[in-house]
């Protein structure tokens, strides 16, 4: 799939009901004359002072509908590396097998972040399906704001008709 194509995913809320983990980084720099939520407005005034002034990227673990502070990086690159390495740990923590899941990149407006993220995830955990990327939906954008891309990992079931 073309990385400026993206499908939206138009019902976040049954999305992140579903038992699955996302990886997120994020980092936001709206105008000042813009109407977007700062980023003292989601995280509170003192971290976002801090993260700009350090250019910090923090990274947040949404896991079966609760956010977890994942940890922060200082650059894009090492964000999206930190992304890979989590979610290689979730595996190695919980003992589960990377083939019984699927995969997917999300963001919000860096469609060029796709295809690096899906080669370094793919490095790290080859027995990992990778499914079409994804735009992230309102519902988390509007906690996150432009410039997030995560990964998002959610077990595969098998399906049976009646």
């Amino acid at each position: 799939m073309m990385p400026n194509a993206i499908p939206s995913v138009q019902n976040t809320a049954m999305a992140e009901s579903s038992r699955m983990s996302f990886r997120l980084l994020s980092h936001s720099t709206p105008n000042a004359d813009s109407t977007e939520k700062t980023a003292a407005d989601r995280i509170g005034e003192i971290a976002a002072l801090s993260s700009n002034i350090l250019k910090i990227k923090p990274i947040i673990i949404l896991r079966d509908g609760e956010i977890h502070v994942g940890g922060a990086t200082r650059s894009r690159k090492k964000g999206i590396a930190e992304l890979v390495k989590l979610t290689v740990e979730h595996f190695q923590k919980s003992g589960e097998n990377p083939a019984d899941y699927i995969a997917m990149i999300g963001t919000t407006d860096l469609t060029e972040e796709i295809a690096p993220t899906e080669a370094l995830l793919k490095a790290e955990l080859p027995q990992l399906e990778l499914v079409s990327p994804l735009q992230i939906g309102a519902t988390i954008a509007s906690h996150t704001g432009p410039g997030t891309t995560g990964i998002c990992i959610a077990k595969r079931y098998e399906c049976y008709s009646l």
